[in-house]
This record gives C-alpha cells, sequence and structure tokens, in this order.
C-alpha cells in the first residue's frame, strides 16, 4: 500500500499467476504441537534461501542462504533489491544446485543474477535490464543450460495501480556464452508470463494477460496460452466462464511437463496437466470435487506434484499433499486451519519445508514420514522476519 508503480510491479514479480501461494497464515489460526526433533531429518548438505528484510529507511537486509538448522551463521549472501523489499524473486537449476534471480541494488538497474551453490557468497550478475522492469520469475531451461525472464516497460497513468505496458519482452539467455535473445515482444498491452522452456525442442510457453484497466478493475482478464517453437507461434485462450478467480501454472524441472490449477467462484478448482507444446492436449485430473488448490511445486527427481489442498466450504483445514499421475492425491502434512507462510521442497525432493508462521517451521521426510521442527534465524534487529523461499545443494 503506498508504493510507486515501479515497486508495486516489482512486488507483484512471484504472485502472479499463482494460486493462493502468495497468502499469509491466519493470525488467528490455532497453533500445532511442536513436533519433537528427529535425528537425520535435517540436512546441513543443503541451504535455505532465507528472505531479506526491509526497512521504510535505507535498504535492510538482502536475503541470506543459511545451512538447514544453522540460525546464527550465513552461508551466502545475496544481492540487495530496494524495489521489491529483499525478498528472493528466483528459481532454482534442476539439479538444484544454482537459481537465477533478479535484483535491483540500490541506485542500479535491474538485472539477472546467478547464485550457486558451490559458491554460495560469489554473486554473479548474468545481465542488466536498464530501464525495463522484470515480471514473474527466472524460468530455467529443462538442460540447465540457459534461462528465460520477462522484462516490461510501463507508461505513465494517472492511476497508480494501472499503468499500461508499452511492451512485454520474452527473452532467452545462453548461459555458457551469455548471450541474450529477444524470442517475442507483445505492444498490445498485455503482459507474458513465463512458463517452461524447452531447449531439446527449441520450444518455450507463456501466458499472456492483457492489462487490467481503471474502467472496470474488477473485470478477469481472460488469459491466453501461446507456444513459440521452429513450426511458429500458436495460441490459445483459456475457457472464459466470467467467474475465473485463479490460474495458475507450474513447470517441472524438465521443461516439458506443466501442471495447472484453475479456480472458478462456485465450482471449486480444477487441476490441469499437460506438455509444453499441447495445452489443448490437458488432462482434469479430476483430484476431487469442492477442493481450494494452492501450488507448491514440482519434487525433484519425481513425477509428484506439491499441493496445498482445503475444502472449499466449512471451516479451513489445510493440508500439504503429494499428487502423482500413478498414485493420485496423498495428504503428507496437516496443517489444521493456518495457511502456511511458505512451503516448498529441498532440492533434491526429498523432504518438505514448511514455514507455518512467525519463528516456527518444520521440515517433513518424505521417505520415511518423519517431521522435525526446523530453527528459525535469530533475529539480528527488531522485526528482522525471514522467510524460507529457496532451497539449494551446498556440498
Amino acid at each position: 500500500e503506498g508504493a510507486t508503480v515501479t515497486e508495486r510491479f516489482a512486488l507483484d514479480l512471484a504472485c502472479s499467476n499463482r494460486t493462493f501461494t502468495c497468502a499469509s497464515a491466519a493470525s488467528g489460526a490455532t497453533p500445532l504441537p511442536t513436533p519433537t526433533p528427529v535425528a537425520g531429518v535435517l540436512d546441513p548438505h543443503f541451504g535455505i534461501i532465507y528472505s531479506g528484510t526491509w526497512r521504510d529507511v535505507g535498504v535492510g537486509t538482502p536475503p541470506l542462504v543459511r545451512r538447514e538448522g544453522e540460525t546464527t551463521v550465513a552461508v551466502g549472501e545475496l544481492v540487495p533489491s530496494v524495489p521489491h523489499r529483499n525478498a528472493f524473486y528466483g528459481t532454482v537449476s534442476p539439479d538444484g544446485r544454482r537459481a537465477a534471480y533478479f535484483a535491483q541494488p540500490p541506485n542500479e538497474p535491474w538485472g539477472l543474477y546467478l547464485l550457486d551453490g558451490a559458491r554460495p557468497n560469489e554473486q554473479r550478475r548474468l545481465v542488466t535490464i536498464p530501464g525495463e522492469i522484470p515480471w514473474g520469475t527466472p524460468v530455467w531451461a529443462g538442460d540447465g543450460g540457459g534461462v528465460a525472464f520477462v522484462a516490461n516497460v510501463y507508461g505513465p497513468s494517472p492511476f497508480q495501480n494501472f499503468a499500461p505496458t508499452t511492451y512485454s519482452a520474452i527473452r532467452l539467455l545462453d548461459l555458457a556464452t551469455l548471450k541474450v535473445t529477444e524470442l517475442a515482444r507483445a505492444t498490445d498491452r498485455s503482459k507474458y508470463h513465463l512458463v517452461a522452456w524447452d531447449r531439446a525442442t527449441a520450444t518455450v510457453a507463456a501466458l499472456s494477460t492483457p492489462d487490467a484497466t481503471p474502467d472496470d478493475p474488477a473485470a478477469v482478464p481472460v488469459q491466453t496460452y501461446v507456444v513459440f517453437s521452429p513450426t511458429g507461434r500458436r495460441a490459445t485462450q483459456m475457457e472464459p466462464t466470467g467467474q475465473t478467480v485463479g490460474f495458475g501454472v507450474e513447470p517441472s524441472t524438465n521443461g516439458r511437463d506443466v501442471i495447472g490449477v484453475r479456480c472458478s467462484a462456485g465450482s471449486g478448482c480444477t487441476l490441469w496437466t499437460w506438455t509444453i507444446g499441447d495445452f489443448e492436449g490437458r488432462v482434469d485430473r479430476k483430484v476431487g470435487a469442492e477442493l481450494s488448490l494452492g501450488f507448491v511445486g514440482f519434487r525433484a527427481g519425481t513425477s509428484d506434484v506439491g499441493l496445498i489442498v482445503s475444502e472449499r466450504t466449512g471451516p479451513p483445514m489445510y493440508r500439504v499433499a503429494l499428487w502423482s499421475p500413478e498414485v493420485g492425491l496423498r495428504i503428507v502434512y496437516r496443517l489444521g486451519d493456518q495457511f502456511p507462510s511458505a512451503a516448498l521442497f529441498r532440492a533434491d525432493g526429498s523432504a518438505l519445508i514448511i514455514h507455518l508462521r512467525l519463528n516456527e517451521a518444520v521440515v517433513v521426510d518424505l521417505q520415511t514420514g518423519a517431521v522435525s521442527p526446523l530453527p528459525q534465524p535469530t533475529a539480528s534487529a527488531p522485526n528482522d522476519y525471514r522467510r524460507p523461499q529457496g532451497s539449494i545443494a551446498l556440498d
């Protein structure tokens, strides 16, 4: 609230086109019993990327990388970024050892940076993005050899929250050469949101969303699924119902498989799966009627997808579940009436990291089902609230 247009779009980076993952924990939720520490659940070979902090005056503190369970010592410090309040807006690579993220240091343009788990204190700027604002989060190619991203420019507007999009550009970065290629540019006041990049077939998928307008800010824009491939550009309009309240997509680390959640007022959510170039062939997985669904993401090395599940009617009772085409939906952790402030997979897919609320988090071992508390970083100042936002292999 009160943010400039530039800050607003920066703050929306991770929330755009994702379903429910930006919700915060309910302040009046009933605390769950604190689990007893279980030996062997925490793995210090992996680091957790914690969000930085933001101050009304000054930069605050940047995102940090700490080994699982470490509360005082950081093994890495990311580039600070004032416009998006030092949050981590990035994506971990398919092998779990690197992360690409956006940041805008004080008095500098936006840039795309690389965090390497083998050298977590050495932040490398891959691309400078002068005069533009990144949108969404970077998307890794399925082979780990490239990173795709979207850069937007916004025109002036008397309405702070409705600055029109001058253009929205999809760019592809080859990590071996650091060459950037512009794949597409929309100049019709729509925004691209990247879905996936399969370099093996030279296929990129994105959502195209029309700008909201001051004339009808409550209108739900009809999105288009766009595929760029050697055969050209192909677009498929999403099913317009007039009642859609959210559509989110999540790519697999292989760059080919995609999962989507479409939620409509009055009828709950639908879980779809498809391959990157075949949205028309999507399959309704029918996970259950009258459910609200939110993403955790794809679980590395498996066909599992992590979801936050709750009934659409009645008191909120949230659960973390895994879904796969082989097994279907299975509950792995019960949250009760509190929505987690963060939920993510360990970089190798062996565990779930769930941040329940301030200073309260757990790790769920997905092989044994054991649950252990995850000690949270020691606060260095008042309101030094850090949230886990990623996992990366360190050793």
